[in-house]
């Protein structure tokens, strides 16, 4: 994937498109964030904040080990 590229439910998609898929999404989902190392710091704090602003607070951080 590339800078701009995130996987939703398995398909490719963007951090841009990401509050359409939040805003439909019922409060009470879980969301799992997988991320490994090579994820920067700031596109997971967007990611975050999204799902703050979209009051989604249900949330599991799963780190990859390669």
């Amino acid at each position: 994937l590339s800078d701009n590229e995130i996987a939703v439910n398995g398909k490719k998609s963007t951090v841009e498109d990401l509050p359409a898929i939040f805003e439909k999404t019922q409060k009470e989902t879980l969301v799992n964030l997988r991320v490994d190392g090579e994820v920067k710091y700031t596109r997971l704090v967007k990611v975050l904040d999204l799902l703050q602003i979209n009051k989604l607070e249900n949330i599991s951080l799963i780190t990859d080990k390669k």
